[in-house]
């Protein structure tokens, strides 16, 4: 069957930023003000809702990493999930592992955000990455982490393959300025059922890519070019925006992996 190479970019907002008025801050009270629209995204992507109105409870500030700042009071928790997969993986228990890894991946997202600038932020990035790999290597296709040449250096990808199929078309994800890319294992879990590859990366000047200047979409023509899971494959491009977390993501990706699938298995027009 003849493929074409040929992309979707679905746009859910104008902008990759996000204004400081709608993030989380310390009030005038000195109590941590978490937008709902947060706690609900990252309720989605796998952290529980109790947990996390209790934790921001105890934050008093967005600085530093003693206990009672953003950074330590999350990045506990992701540390209690990791400790809980070593045990479990020890002791041969992949699927409890598994389990706890990826708790422990949402707890390190939460502590580094909306970005990893400082010190404590960048720790937790990287503890996050390194945990979610650890995660990735017991899925049923194992993860591949797979450097891509671009501009003057490679940007790190990590590639999601669906079980049983040789050549998928590949879905090119990006969750915008502040979700990185090891934040998407749920959504790109409907693409993966539905016989669809996943690539997800850091944009230019965010997360694992700040060797580059802020240059959104940048990438995308070199990791088309250039990415063996491309050949002979449909490619498609899939933003997303915290914007949208809630109201897109629980109902729109399954929907678009359908899509998608029904699009690219139409015989192509003469």
């Amino acid at each position: 069957m003849l493929r074409t190479a040929c992309w979707l970019f679905v746009a859910l907002v104008s902008s990759l930023f996000v204004s400081t008025g709608f993030a989380q801050h310390i009030g005038e009270d000195g109590r941590l003000v978490f937008p709902e629209r947060r706690i609900a995204a990252f309720a989605y992507l796998g952290a529980d809702e109790s947990l996390m109105r209790i934790t921001g409870s105890r934050i008093k500030t967005r600085e530093g990493g003693e206990p009672g700042s953003w950074v330590y009071e999350w990045r506990s928790i992701a540390e209690h999930y990791e400790a809980l997969g070593d045990t479990a993986l020890a002791e041969s228990q992949r699927s409890a592992a598994l389990e706890a890894y990826l708790k422990a991946n949402i707890y390190y997202a939460l502590a580094w955000f909306p970005g990893n600038y400082t010190a404590e932020e960048q720790s937790a990035y990287e503890s996050q990455l390194d945990v979610y790999q650890k995660a990735g290597a017991l899925f049923e296709v194992p993860l591949e982490v797979v450097d891509v040449p671009f501009r003057d250096g490679l940007l790190t990808t990590y590639v999601h393959r669906p079980v049983g199929v040789e050549k998928p078309p590949l879905v090119i994800w990006t969750g915008g300025s502040d979700q990185y890319k090891a934040n998407h294992y749920r959504p790109a879990q409907d693409l993966l059922s539905h016989g669809l590859a996943v690539v997800t990366f850091d944009l230019p000047g965010f997360g694992e890519s700040k060797a580059w200047p802020t240059d959104p979409l940048a990438p995308l023509s070199d990791l088309m070019m250039t990415h063996e899971s491309a050949a002979n494959s449909d490619i498609w491009l899939l933003g997303t925006s915290p914007h949208c977390a809630v109201s897109y993501w629980p109902v729109m990706i399954p929907q678009v992996a359908g899509w998608l699938v029904d699009r690219m298995n139409r015989q192509p027009e003469n």
